[in-house]
């Protein structure tokens, strides 16, 4: 057995043999066990799910409150000017999870206007229209093709609503060229908004189950992770990026991490 062989076998034993126990890994070496994940349960006569995230997983989600925010103050600032320079001057590679953080960044701290704001945002951002505004994670089309290729079904498990955002994330996932078009690729979304994320993802799993063979998941919230490390202990399960709600937590051993989805 060669050099090179063997570095493989002692990566596959470490991230596949022992599941639980803490490591680390590159970015690459964890993207491409998700695929080998996918290849081997093809091999094996199975048929593999990959459970993907929208919010922060694949899309960007800053960029559409940086479009809501600037709406605001073309609309409704007092000083609009002033308001949109400090937007504009905001990168979108510094904004925050929470949108008060985001108004404190650009010095908006008055409770009345936060408020104020907070409605407006909240108004905009659960809605389809929004959507058209999101970025992509970068590698996120290239990464979920590659998936499709090699044999996944892919579940797209997210925490928006069917009645609020449903028509702008199946317009979104087509138009930036996301494998849908076909029943081995399926979109969950909460039938209820008030419903919390990690509740409805949980009950999701049990018609994600009905797929196939879930072999890897990706979600930017730990939380979810955890819950997903805790119900399918033989899948891979990776947190993707650092954007995520303070009130996650951390996540546990066995959980990967990756910045992105860019293979190179």
């Amino acid at each position: 057995m060669n050099v090179c062989l063997k570095v493989i076998y002692t990566i596959v034993f470490v991230l596949v043999l022992l599941p639980g126990q803490s490591f680390c890994a590159g970015k690459q070496e964890i993207l491409q066990l998700a695929l080998n994940r996918v290849n081997a349960a093809v091999r094996a006569g199975k048929s593999p799910v990959v459970i993907f995230d929208l919010d922060d997983t694949l899309f960007k989600v800053a960029n559409r409150t940086r479009e809501i925010l600037l709406s605001y103050g073309r609309e409704k600032a007092e000083d609009s000017y002033g308001f949109l320079m400090r937007i504009e001057a905001l990168p979108i590679s510094s904004m925050q999870y929470s949108l008060t953080d985001n108004l404190t960044l650009i010095g908006v701290t008055d409770p009345a206007d936060v408020e104020a704001i907070n409605a407006y945002w909240g108004d905009r951002f659960f809605t389809s229209n929004w959507l058209i505004h999101d970025g992509l994670i970068p590698g996120a089309v290239d990464y979920v093709n590659r998936m499709a290729a090699v044999g996944a079904k892919i579940a797209y498990l997210t925490g928006r609503d069917v009645g609020r955002m449903e028509a702008g994330t199946i317009a979104r996932l087509k138009s930036d060229g996301f494998p849908l078009d076909s029943d081995q690729y399926r979109t969950f979304l909460k039938p209820n908004w008030e419903t919390e994320d990690v509740i409805y993802k949980e009950d999701a799993l049990r018609q994600i189950r009905e797929m196939g063979q879930i072999v890897a998941c990706f979600d930017n919230e730990p939380r979810n992770t955890n819950l997903f490390k805790e119900k399918l202990p033989g899948a891979l399960i990776v947190v993707v990026g650092d954007v995520h709600s303070p009130k996650s937590g951390r996540r546990l051993p066995g959980v990967l991490k990756v910045s992105d989805l860019i293979m190179e």
